[in-house]
């Protein structure tokens, strides 16, 4: 089931058209401390080729973002690195009882190509 969410999230990447400016969660100057990253995860560097990335991790809360203005969001619920990073995506430490973001930036890195806070 993991693999075909991750297969289909690639093919959706591959084949969507690009979004118009300010679109998406990217676009028009939106969280530049994101855009800057040297190292991307996969759903913020789907964002940028106009893909709803920012969804694979976060829902909606309230109003839409709109171009200049935000919206407002929340962190879904459930196993949030365990939906795409399971057997065969991930690491060998993923099935660790540790919590992910303890150690990884969930958005990326300037440093660390694994996203490490610490590099």
């Amino acid at each position: 089931m993991r693999f075909l969410f991750f297969f289909l999230f690639l093919v959706t990447a591959a084949v969507a058209p690009a979004a118009p400016a300010a679109a998406n969660c990217m676009a028009g100057g939106c969280h530049p401390e994101i855009a800057s990253l040297r190292y991307m995860h996969g759903p913020v560097g789907a964002e940028f080729a106009g893909v709803k990335g920012c969804e694979a991790c976060h829902e909606a809360a309230g109003r839409a973002c709109r171009p200049g203005k935000g919206g407002e969001w929340r962190i879904r619920k459930g196993k949030l690195c365990g939906t795409c990073h399971g057997a065969g995506t991930s690491t060998v430490h993923s099935r660790s009882k540790k919590k992910c973001l303890s150690c990884h930036n969930p958005h990326g890195s300037a440093k660390s190509p694994v996203f490490l806070l610490k590099p």
